[in-house]
């Protein structure tokens, strides 16, 4: 509960700027800029991707290394990560900046949505210089246990974003109103700041990292290799997932730039319901990988258990209320009257996914932590081929259920997941990975 409450605060922190600057966005009454966000803020999960993957390596490297008390080792594959994050990073601008339009044209999006949407891809291109190495220093100091310190910089990060995105969108004193734009901005502004927040304190910590500058001189190549075995399974996973979600979510805009609009308010306030399922995640990554660095694997499987156990419960209770109220509760944004309607529809079929959350999350981040990067990817990736993608087409066109098709599906996908991973966790294999892996980049 220690290291799952401040990162379930954090991730809350987090997801609550990007629900604020839907309100925002929603206040300027224009559903183009609803579209144009949501098309944008698809593009950067993507890119994001395969940051996400070497951040799931790092964590399980780092946190079996602690585990063993092998400090130096943990200290040289955190920097060769964040140099490997700098490197991803710059390909990412230099590749995206030019191709803006012509990436938001293949979502097939609609014509007054593509200059828009690929005006504000760039600007929030922009938030990655230093954005990217963040998400990099906080995954690092989660997986030694420190979970309080991601919380704080998140906190002050989308505290300016908040109100810069709030006094540029509006041209509040004597800014001018850059409407959407301006929301870009704050993004921008405030994920640079955080990550130059995150790089200090890992510079400046003194428990367990405390990077200095000889550590990103000295490139091993047994440790990329290390670190690219751990990480490719994950950096397929998060690829695969976007583009296939990219797939999706260009299904989704065929139903109408309303169904699109009220898809993308449901996901936004869908993301609040995943705050104990990601905090248990991080906290059972970290236990798992300590545990089983240090060779304790039944600390392991005691913790996971009683995570399991608690976070359902917690999840099924938040679907509950979901199906109950939330048609009320997102009344009170500026949206349209039928793409209210329309998201309420999606957020009470999303109350039946809550629990499946729980355990996916759990056990996607028990076998990560223990060094199984490759089972996650084939059970993720599965559902969504088989799954997700067919139902969706068959219950959101054929059917022609529309946006409850859509999230159908998504209730689908979720539990064949669970299922999935279920099945290869009782294998056991899980507990031999970290002592076969050291064998093998000895």
């Amino acid at each position: 509960m220690s290291l799952a409450g401040p990162a379930i605060v954090a991730n809350l922190l987090f997801t609550l700027v990007f629900i604020v600057d839907t309100f925002i966005v929603a206040r300027l009454e224009n559903e183009v800029f609803l579209a144009a966000t949501g098309l944008a803020s698809l593009i950067m999960i993507w890119s994001n991707a395969a940051i996400q993957g070497i951040s799931i390596g790092a964590t399980s490297l780092v946190s079996r290394t602690l585990g063993e008390k092998d400090f130096p080792l943990a200290r040289q594959i955190s920097a060769h990560c964040l140099i490997i994050t700098f490197l991803i990073v710059g390909i990412m601008i230099l590749v995206g900046l030019p191709l803006a339009p012509w990436i938001i044209r293949l979502l097939q999006a609609e014509p007054k949505v593509v200059p828009v949407a690929a005006r504000y891809l760039r600007l929030v291109l922009l938030s990655s210089v230093l954005g990217m190495p963040l998400l990099m220093a906080n995954t690092i100091l989660r997986a030694k246990g420190d979970t309080k310190t991601p919380m704080w910089i998140t906190g002050a990060m989308n505290l300016i974003n908040v109100v810069i995105s709030y006094v540029l969108a509006f041209g509040v004193g004597p800014f001018p109103r850059m409407e959407v734009y301006g929301v870009a901005w704050g993004t921008v502004i405030a994920r640079n700041l955080g990550g130059l927040a995150g790089l200090w304190i890992l510079f400046t910590d003194r428990i367990g990292i405390s990077l200095r500058s000889q550590d990103f001189i000295h490139i091993s190549r047994k440790l990329l290799s290390r670190i690219w075995h751990i990480s490719l399974p994950a950096i397929v996973e998060r690829v695969g997932n976007s583009t296939s979600y990219a797939i999706f979510f260009g299904m989704v805009t065929k139903l109408g730039t309303t169904v699109l609009a009220a898809h993308q308010i449901a996901l936004n306030i869908e993301s609040l319901a995943f705050m104990p399922a990601f905090g248990a995640s991080i906290a059972t990554t970290t236990i798992i990988g300590q545990a089983v660095g240090a060779g304790r694997q039944r600390i392991a499987e005691i913790a996971i258990k009683r995570t399991i156990i608690i976070t359902t419960i917690a999840m099924a209770a938040l679907g509950l209320l979901f199906i109950l109220f939330a048609p009320a509760a997102i009344r009170p944004l500026k949206a349209t009257p039928e793409a209210l309607k329309l998201a309420g529809l999606a957020l009470q079929i999303a109350g039946l996914e809550l629990p499946m959350f729980a355990l996916v999350f759990i056990f996607n981040g028990a076998l990560r932590g223990a060094g199984d990067t490759k089972s996650p990817m084939f059970v993720n990736m599965a559902c969504i081929l088989i799954l997700r993608l067919p139902a969706t087409y068959l219950m959101g066109f054929v059917f022609g259920w529309g946006i409850a098709g859509v999230w159908l599906a998504t209730v689908i996908d979720w539990t064949g997941r669970a299922l999935g991973l279920w099945l290869i966790f009782r294998k056991g294999v899980w507990k031999q990975l970290h002592k076969t892996e050291k064998e093998r980049f000895s």
